[in-house]
């Protein structure tokens, strides 16, 4: 099965190894977001910092959520809410 890297590449035709690093930028493999935007900060944009931020906060308790649960057996789950940016693979 494809790791998200894999995924990345597939679907934006980055180099595999460039969508990794990508990745790791955004989940904090390589280096913390925070960190990489100060030190990249002359050379992205606005609009990818927008970016940069909803991915990072995407399905989880940042963007708020519901509590899902089954009424026969009782079982809860939490659901969090997506940032609905286009350029997230999760939405």
């Amino acid at each position: 099965m494809a790791d998200q890297g894999d995924q990345l590449a597939l679907t934006t035709g980055l180099d595999p190894q460039d969508a990794k690093a990508v990745i790791g930028v955004l989940v904090g493999d390589a280096l913390d977001g925070p960190a990489w935007r100060k030190a990249n900060a002359v050379h992205v944009s606005l609009g990818q910092l927008k970016v940069m931020s909803a991915i990072e906060s995407c399905r989880t308790a940042a963007l708020g959520g519901h509590v899902a649960r089954c009424e026969d057996c009782a079982y809860t789950t939490i659901a969090y809410n997506g940032c609905h940016n286009r350029d997230c693979r999760k939405c």
